[in-house]
């Protein structure tokens, strides 16, 4: 079969061009416009790609194949509609990644030129564009460049000649096997995907990736630092010492390069001189759990209000989640000359938890973060990184899932460094957060006094008939904020406000909707109980008419997610106002079609007292379900006896056994889902334990262990070369083969080229096709 096309109404939504992406820089003063394609032209999806280590690199480009590439920057000053006319840029732009300089003066890209990707700068004040220098960018691993503090250089990763050097499997004739052993240790991984499988892998993966590290001057001046197999590269706040993270072998056929062996290697860039600051090995025998973590120094990272110190984590518990310790991480810093003997690392905080980040004030205080996956608690601390004897405070101790209770982030602002320090004095910080309640969302930003923990509210928006969102704090002195304003038949813009005269708003963009005919939909939120008492909700749409002759067919579209707290679980995350965007994977579109839509269903799978969320998934699921439809089908014109259920990943893998075990539903479309879940035996989602520890579990979770069960219409949707680790595309390929074996009613459509997410319009637009077909059995 070829490519099919939607039906009318939902190629109009599915075709229409979408307004780019907008970015302003810290100081309010310019804009960047990315245009972009909404969807990758055929021929790019089936570029040459190399499957290596747990990515997939384009070997012409030495970039991650598949990337988005954006078509055309414009650049802005913020309150002109009109664009800055650059000069110097190509008319054909394919540009991969922009940083601003630490000055914001400039603006440095990467940007594909002829199968090569290269390193171009804008003088926003000359309004130039020219290329860096001809040398070709090396981004298989991690951002090919960054910004010196200088903000007349840069240093980035290059290609070396190791690149041209490539070997064919099918043209190398074996020396012998390929062998993997176990040593009687415990190593317990996720089904990876696209992992070196013989010795051409290994040599291809070292070929491509390694590059040159080297300093590049913006009148095109270069001079060589290092080269190796770069994952990760930063520069000090004072730019006289770069940090890069060198993967070394032995490399694994079993793991992801970010689990193989690696150097942290420290640089002095005026002599050269090189120091490994921590080897860390193979990672192949990390305990079980998902806050194991290795035993050595993590996150080393600098320090942003200091030119050059170090921090870096520790675990107390030897990586272990299952330990009873008080303290699960410790937090060093290290000070030049990073020697051992002559400045040992000081360590300067305990976390109960697994430490997260840090955020330092230029006022000698730090606030930081931990996090535990279990209870999903986290604590938010205040410490003096300087004086590491004075108390340290617990400023919040909560749930990180309760979306009411949370106080907000930390402010930030740029220093003299370019670098992001906490924002405020040596008494007050600032906090800022989505405002979640009951009756809706209400952002916020708060004055926090760290001392007696007092709140005073500055800003907060009412959301009485749109929804306001704070996109950036460009001046906390001047009170100045840019918002983000939409209703959910209006694009989203964005405006600049005073936060004590926030009615007066000054616009920056003025994006249309691009989406005609949406007036016609009408949109709700509903709000009921499950039947254990857990409060629950979802969006529903319907299509114009006010009055209906007849009851609708539904499609309801949902992701389960897990919970240990039955209280937070019901919290309500969402708007009326938020902009309806009909983007591929939405079932939005069927609305204009006469199907009633009840997307973004809790679904939520709560841990009871005396056990694990998964532990009643079947159960929770079920009660979700008919929750849901009581509650539409007793309010709404929906017919009770005409639902579909859908879900992309989990939410195919929900959808899945939904038809297994209930009669809820006349059809089902499951896309990129999986479902046998002895193919993930050591943890699957949110589940920690292993088939061996929960065989039962496994098997009840796994419909494909009960096809004979299923008696509803299913259509499975995959990418043919998915890269999620837990959705491989035989997953649906063998559940497909057991329901038509057992004689049920089910079709597979399998994309080319595609991965977890479609990208190439012609797939997407079958796979609307495809879903359209389908409904028609509602």
């Amino acid at each position: 079969m070829k490519y099919q096309i939607p039906p009318k109404e939902i190629l109009e939504w599915a075709d229409a061009p979408l307004p780019p992406i907008s970015s302003i820089n810290s100081r309010g003063t310019h804009m960047i416009f990315i245009e972009r394609s909404r969807y990758m032209a055929l021929e790019d999806l089936y570029q040459p790609e190399m499957k290596l280590a747990g990515i997939r690199i384009h070997p012409q480009h030495l970039m991650q194949s598949k990337s988005v590439l954006y078509s055309h920057l414009r650049l802005h000053k913020v309150g002109d509609i009109n664009a800055l006319p650059i000069r110097g840029l190509p008319a054909t732009q394919k540009i991969h990644q922009i940083q601003w300089s630490k000055d914001e003066s400039r603006m440095g890209f990467s940007m594909l030129e002829e199968n090569r990707l290269r390193l171009w700068c804008i003088d926003v004040k000359k309004q130039e564009g020219y290329r860096v220098s001809d040398i070709v960018l090396n981004a298989t691993l991690t951002a090919p460049f960054l910004w010196h503090p200088d903000n007349h250089s840069m240093i980035a990763l290059t290609r070396t000649p190791y690149a041209d050097d490539l070997r064919n499997t099918a043209e190398v004739i074996p020396e012998g096997p390929v062998i993997s052993t176990g040593h009687k240790t415990i190593s317990q991984h996720r089904t990876y995907q696209d992992l070196l499988k013989n010795p051409v892998d290994e040599w291809n993966f070292s070929h491509l990736c390694y590059s040159k590290v080297v300093r590049i001057g913006l009148e095109g001046q270069i001079e060589n630092i290092d080269e190796g197999l770069i994952s990760r590269m930063s520069l000090s706040p004072d730019g006289n010492y770069l940090l890069v993270k060198k993967i070394k072998k032995p490399f694994s056929y079993h793991l992801p390069y970010n689990r193989f062996p690696f150097d942290i290697v420290l640089i002095r860039l005026d002599s050269g001189e090189k120091t490994i600051l921590e080897e860390v090995p193979l990672q192949d025998n990390i305990p079980q759990g998902f806050m194991a973590v290795h035993t050595g120094k993590r996150n080393i990272a600098w320090r942003s209000d200091q030119p050059a110190t170090l921090t870096f984590y520790q675990a107390l518990d030897q990586g272990d989640p299952a330990r009873e310790v008080a303290h699960r991480d410790a937090v060093y810093q290290w000070s030049a000359p990073f020697d051992m003997e002559v400045s040992p690392p000081v360590e300067i905080l305990r976390t109960v938890n697994r430490m997260g980040q840090i955020q330092f004030s230029p006022f000698g205080y730090g606030i930081a973060n931990d996090y535990w996956y279990d209870n999903h608690n986290t604590k938010t601390y205040l410490f003096y990184p300087d004086q590491p004897q004075k108390e340290v405070r617990i400023l919040f101790d909560l749930n990180a899932q309760d979306m009411y209770g949370d106080p907000g982030s930390f402010v930030t602002q740029r220093n003299e460094f370019g670098q992001r320090v906490l924002a405020g004095d040596d008494t007050h910080a600032f906090l800022t957060g989505p405002g979640f309640r009951p009756d809706g969302i209400h952002p916020f930003l708060d004055r926090y006094d760290l001392i007696s923990g007092e709140i005073e509210r500055i800003w907060q928006a009412e959301n009485k008939d749109e929804l306001v969102q704070l996109a950036k704090i460009i001046d906390l002195d001047k009170g100045e904020l840019v918002i983000r304003r939409e209703t959910a038949k209006e694009f989203p813009n964005y405006y600049l406000i005073q936060w004590d005269q926030p009615e007066q708003r000054v616009p920056i963009t003025d994006f249309e909707n691009p989406f005609k005919g949406m007036d016609e939909i009408r949109k709700k939120i509903i709000k009921y109980e499950r039947k254990d008492g857990i409060q629950l909700q979802a969006v529903l749409y319907l299509p114009a008419e006010d009055i209906i002759e007849e009851k609708l067919p539904l499609l309801m579209w949902a992701y389960p997610e897990e919970y240990s707290n039955r209280d937070v679980a019901g919290q309500n995350r969402m708007s009326t106002h938020e902009f309806i965007y009909p983007w591929y994977g939405s079932p939005i579109f069927w609305v204009r079609r006469g199907v009633a839509i009840l997307d973004d269903v809790s679904f939520p799978i709560v841990a009871p007292e005396d056990g694990k969320s998964n532990d009643t998934f079947i159960e929770q699921l079920k009660d979700n379900a008919e929750a849901a439809i009581d509650a539409v089908c007793s309010r709404y014109p929906v017919d009770r006896k005409r639902i579909a259920v859908g879900g992309h990943s989990y939410g195919a893998f929900m959808t899945a056994n939904l038809l297994t075990w209930t009669d809820f539903f006349v059809a089902g479309i499951a896309r990129s889902g999986a479902y046998n879940r002895s193919l993930t035996p050591f943890g699957f989602q949110g589940e920690q334990r292993t088939l061996w520890e929960v065989p039962d579990l496994y098997n009840t979770m796994s419909p494909f262990l009960h096809a004979d069960r299923m008696k509803t219409p299913l259509l499975l949707i995959h990418g043919q070369v998915d890269n999620n680790s837990g959705t491989h595309t035989m997953q649906s390929q063998r559940y497909f083969d057991a329901l038509k074996s057992l004689g049920a009613e089910v079709r597979l459509v399998l994309l080319p080229g595609e991965s977890h997410h479609y990208q190439s319009r012609e797939s997407v637009m079958h796979v609307l096709w495809e879903q359209d077909r389908w409904l028609g059995k509602v």
